[in-house]
C-alpha cells in the first residue's frame, strides 16, 4: 500500500536528482573550496546529506525567515562531485574546475 498524506513516504535521493538540484540551487566556490546547496526548506538538504554525510548545515537569518546552506568543504566534497559531475548540465564546467583544483592539491 502507498503512503498517504498522514503517512510520509521514505524518499531516496538519487545522484541524478542531486545533480539536477545542484544545477538549479547549488554553487561552486574555489576560495574557499566548497560545494554548496541553498534552500529555505531544510528537508531536501537533509536528504542530500543523508546520502553524502560530509556536508555541514549553516543557517542564515533573513527578513523573511531562515535560509539554509548545505556546504561540502575541500576534499569532503570529492565523492559528491564525482557522483554528480557526469549528470550535471548547467554547472558542469564549474565542477570540472573544482575537480582540477582538488587534483592539483593531491586530494
Amino acid at each position: 500500500m502507498g503512503a498517504t498524506l498522514s503517512e510520509p513516504a521514505q524518499y531516496v535521493v538519487t545522484d541524478e536528482y542531486i545533480a539536477g538540484f545542484f544545477d538549479g540551487e547549488g554553487g561552486v566556490n574555489l576560495r574557499p573550496m566548497e560545494i554548496c546547496f541553498g534552500q529555505k526548506d531544510r528537508t531536501v538538504l537533509e536528504y542530500i546529506r543523508d546520502r553524502y554525510p560530509a556536508g555541514k548545515f549553516y543557517a542564515l537569518g533573513t527578513r523573511t525567515g531562515t535560509f539554509w546552506d548545505l556546504k561540502y568543504h575541500g576534499r569532503n566534497a570529492a565523492d559528491l562531485v564525482r557522483a554528480i559531475l557526469p549528470r550535471t548540465i548547467e554547472k558542469r564546467a564549474a565542477l570540472n574546475e573544482y575537480v582540477f583544483h582538488l587534483e592539483r592539491r593531491g586530494w
